[in-house]
This record gives C-alpha cells, sequence and structure tokens, in this order.
C-alpha cells in the first residue's frame, strides 16, 4: 500500500509506519495489529479486483462490529469501491430499495447474514451479469458458495496475479450511507473521501487524540458516528474495541475493563446503562478518561449525572448530521451549567447559520432553522436530484433543526422542524414535551407528537404521547396531567396518553414516525381513560 495523503487509507499510515505491530483494531473473538490490517487490506483488495470490483463502482456492506468489517471496509476504498454499509439486522425489504437506488455490483459480508436473503439473492441480485458477492472466511454451511460469481475472499489468497490498484483522489465517493429518517425513506447521503477526511480532522481538532487512546465503540458502524470514531483512533495509532450495540452486555463489560479511556455514545445508550447496569457499568469504566455524545441532545441533568458519576472524565457533546457530521463542539462542564443545553460552536472550516421563517439569517438568541456550510457537507442525494435540491438554499444545507445562536457562537437546539406542533397558533415541540416527561417516575421511555384535530378546525394539532411505563408502575391520566402543569404551560401538555411496550427508534435511538403513527392507526396501545 502506498500513502499518498489523498484518500481514507491514508489514515493509517501513522500507525502502520510507527507502530506496526501495536493492536488497532479488537472484537470479542478477533484483533489486528496495524501491520496485520494492512496486509488483510491488500490482499483482499486483489481479491475484490479479481472478481471484478471496478473503481466507483457500489458495494454493500453487511457486517456487525467486528474486526471484519474495518478489513472490508477499507479494501474496498483501497480499490476505488463506493461502501454502502448496512445494519446487520437489515430487512430484505430495505436491502432490496438500496441494491435498486444504490445499483450496487457487489455485496460483501457472511455466509450466516446472507443466508437470510437467500431467494433474493439468487433470483434477483446474481441474475446481473458483472454482480457478485464476496464472503468472509466463517465456514457456515451456506448453499451459495455453490453459485457462481460468490466467493469466499477475505484473507485468502484466491489468485497469484497483483492487480494495479487505480488512483483514488480526496475528490471521490468514499460511500453513501442511507439515512433511517422518521418517515422510514431512505436517502443516499453521498459523501467524498474528502468530507470524511474533514470530518475526522474536525473531531481530532477539538479531541486531543493521541496513540494512547483506546475507544470502545459499540455504536453501528453502519453509522457515520461510530465508523468515524474508529477512524479518529486509526489516524493517530490508537486503539479500538469493537462491540454490537447494546445485545451482548458481558462482552460490552469485558472489553469496557481491558484498559478502554474512551466511550462514544448516544444519550439513549447511557440512559440504558445507568437504569439497567449502573453497578456494572461504573466498575468496568473506571479507567474513563472522555466521552463524545451525540445521535440526539443530551439533557443537562444527564450531563450532570455522567460527571458526577465519572468526576475525571471529559464530556464532549458534538452536532451534526448524515449529511454534515461533526459541525459543532462543545466541552462540557460543571462549572458552566448555562451551556449544558447547548451543542456547542462551529467546527474548524464549518459555518453555521440560522434562517427565520420570513428567510433572513438572524442572531443574537433568535429561533429559526439551522443552516450548516462547510468541507464536511454531503455532496448529493444518490440518485434524487430533487431531494438534494431541497436540501441546500444558497450553498447552506438544511437541517430541519429548530435552534438558536447566542452572541458568543454557542448553537442550542430547540427541535425539529418536523417535531414542531401547532395548537392553535402556539407552538411547540415533540423535544421540548419529551424532556419534561422523560424525568418523570416511573416512566422508562416517552414521545409526544401532534396530530390533526379532526375534531376542531380552531386549534390545528393535538398533542398525544406514547409511554412506556417501567413494569411496576401504573400511573393515572390525571397524574400525567398534573406532572404536566408543574412543567409545561397548558396548551403543551398532551391530552391523550398511549401505553405501549416499546416506542419504535433508529439503531441511534431515534424515533421512527412512520412505524409510531402505525401503532396509533391499529390502536397498538392501551388508552389511559378519566
Amino acid at each position: 500500500m502506498i500513502f499518498k495523503n489523498q484518500n481514507i487509507l491514508d489514515l493509517l499510515k501513522i500507525g502502520f509506519k510507527n507502530y506496526p505491530n501495536k493492536l488497532a483494531i479488537k472484537d470479542i473473538n478477533d484483533k489486528d495489529t496495524y501491520d496485520d490490517l494492512i496486509k488483510s487490506i491488500n490482499t483482499n483488495s486483489n481479491n475484490l479486483i479479481h472478481i471484478g470490483l471496478k473503481k466507483e463502482d457500489r458495494v454493500i456492506l453487511i457486517f456487525e462490529n467486528s474486526v471484519k468489517y474495518m478489513e472490508a471496509y477499507f479494501s474496498i476504498l483501497n480499490c476505488g469501491g463506493i461502501v454502502v454499509p448496512l445494519d446487520s439486522n437489515v430487512t430484505e425489504n430495505k436491502l432490496k430499495k438500496i441494491v435498486e437506488i444504490s445499483k450496487a455490483k457487489g455485496i460483501y459480508s457472511t455466509g450466516k447474514i446472507l443466508a437470510s436473503f437467500y431467494s433474493f439473492l439468487t433470483s434477483s441480485f446474481l441474475t446481473k451479469p458483472k454482480n457478485f458477492i464476496a464472503l468472509t472466511d466463517d465456514k457456515v454451511s451456506f448453499s451459495l458458495i455453490k453459485i457462481n460469481k460468490s466467493y469466499f475472499i477475505h484473507n485468502e489468497t484466491i489468485t497469484k496475479k497483483q492487480y494495479e490498484l487505480p488512483s483514488v483522489t480526496r475528490k471521490d465517493i468514499s460511500s453513501i450511507l442511507f439515512t433511517t429518517g422518521s418517515s422510514g425513506i431512505p436517502k443516499g447521503v453521498t459523501l467524498t473521501h474528502d468530507n470524511i477526511l474533514q470530518t475526522i480532522k474536525n473531531i481530532c481538532d477539538f479531541v486531543p487524540y493521541d496513540n494512547k487512546y483506546h475507544e470502545l465503540i459499540i455504536l453501528p458502524l453502519s453509522h457515520s458516528f461510530g465508523l468515524n470514531h474508529v477512524l479518529c483512533n486509526l489516524s493517530v495509532g490508537g486503539t479500538v474495541s469493537l462491540a454490537n450495540g447494546m445485545l451482548r452486555m458481558k462482552s460490552i463489560f469485558i472489553l469496557l475493563a481491558d484498559n478502554v479511556n474512551g466511550f462514544p455514545a448516544s444519550p439513549n445508550i447511557f440512559e440504558i446503562m445507568f437504569h439497567r447496569y449502573k453497578i456494572f457499568f461504573i466498575e468496568s469504566a473506571k479507567n474513563l478518561k472522555f466521552s463524545v455524545v451525540n445521535s440526539a441532545p443530551l439533557p443537562p441533568n444527564l450531563s450532570m449525572k455522567i460527571m458526577k458519576t465519572f468526576p475525571h472524565i471529559r464530556l464532549y457533546v458534538y452536532y451534526g448530521l448524515t449529511e454534515a457530521s461533526r459541525s459543532t463542539f462543545i466541552l462540557h462542564s460543571k462549572k458552566n451549567k448555562d451551556l449544558l443545553g447547548s451543542v456547542g460552536q462551529a467546527s474548524p472550516n464549518v459555518k453555521i447559520s440560522v434562517l427565520n421563517d420570513e428567510g433572513h439569517i438572524v442572531t443574537n438568541n433568535a429561533n429559526g432553522e439551522v443552516l450548516i456550510r462547510g468541507k464536511n457537507v454531503m455532496r448529493k442525494y444518490w440518485g434524487d436530484d430533487k431531494s438534494t435540491g431541497r436540501q441546500f438554499i444558497k450553498g447552506w444545507l438544511k437541517t430541519g433543526d429548530i435552534g438558536f445562536i447566542n452572541k458568543n457562537g454557542f448553537l442550542f437546539i430547540k427541535g425539529r422542524i418536523k417535531d414542531m406542533i401547532n395548537i392553535g397558533g402556539l407552538k411547540t415541540s415533540s423535544h421540548e414535551i419529551n424532556n419534561v416527561f422523560v424525568k418523570m417516575k416511573g416512566i422508562k421511555d416517552f414521545h409526544a407528537l401532534g396530530l390533526n384535530n379532526t375534531k376542531s378546525n380552531l386549534t390545528g394539532e393535538k398533542i398525544i404521547a406514547l409511554v412506556v411505563e417501567n413494569q411496576k408502575t401504573t400511573l393515572l391520566l390525571d397524574d400525567y396531567l398534573s406532572y404536566g402543569r408543574l412543567k409545561l404551560e397548558e396548551y403543551k401538555i398532551p391530552k391523550e396518553y398511549f401505553i405501549v411496550d416499546k416506542i419504535p427508534r433508529s439503531e441511534t435511538g431515534k424515533p421512527l414516525l412512520n412505524l409510531i403513527i402505525n401503532i396509533i392507526n391499529n390502536k397498538k396501545y392501551v388508552a389511559l381513560k378519566k
């Protein structure tokens, strides 16, 4: 591999040249030194070209968080391919849709995962002349290995021929990340190598990464949050431990206790850790020195709880979207409680503005839609010019978030435009209501939303709430109304409460609006009544 300072692979240069025998990545079953990782990339890249991968071909990557995931990721990029990462629990319908949109030529995964899609792969995907499947070395009984154009390539030498790698520059597309979105309709965020490298620079300029850092990442690598933290650590010669979400807690605590000093997480992950596994979490995370939080706003009370539990931790919060990752940063402090609700100031080479309803840029605490401009901003939505056009205004990315910037340049997010609720001209947001009720005793999860009020043309929308109560909790409607009146104006208080087993959320904890609407329409709840 030749490092030319022009693409994502160059992030491995420091580790490979200075610490070749140092541990780079590990999971509960596997590990790579920097030297191991480079050897794997070289082998797999050559194999991918041998089986037909061309520059700019899209390759769908479906793995759990693992060493193999990162080996495959870098191998595709090294060939000039475009990575299309999907969660390991992807449904067949979503896989079909993304294959259709991306026009993917390859799928790189394990036999165990792909066995679920056997019919689609054999009757549709592999019937295309240039399509192929690349499999890892797990010897799962999987009948695709008997089918033409499916190959066990991972860390295996399948050809003696050495192919020339194409030139890959910062301007080339590196990945297409399909966002779930509240509507459930996937949009392909198209990112160049330069977008990713600028994002990594923004993170490392604020979080002082060095070769002593060792982060545990349980966030899905199919999302930019988790993946970019892997890249940050590898860019300075650090170490990364990987685990799969919160499904195997024993593995998480084993890895966390192994001298891990960094733990990027969503607010939802911290809430679950404190609520269900507090003793194990505190004991195994005693070496934590820093944590970076995103995916949803971090409530000030949770910030204080984290800093109180881990007094020596540096708690960083950032703001961004898949379309414009790491656009702001802030280091939270007990000494400056007024800024605990902020997501920080603009990152270097990033500009943040706020646009009001009249289309004017506003400052000094005036609310409006947050706009972002910078080298970290996506190029486009793949194959969707209309959505791309709607997402930009005069070169600014429209985030869909409502917020304001104070006189010192700190950004505060108040909610999503789609989450805004209009009650007879008076406005609130799901975010504002949720932040109040999640603190109510006996509440495990809560989400408020506005629905058209069919009983009145005057009030516009009505506010309803989905609630997950703790097992031993039995609250009455009056309990919710009374609690709400202590914290909110009357018009902001939900008047209907639906008790459910679970609120549908994405892998990063965002509520899935289309599934929530299905629950309401199909009356899959217990309604509280007077």
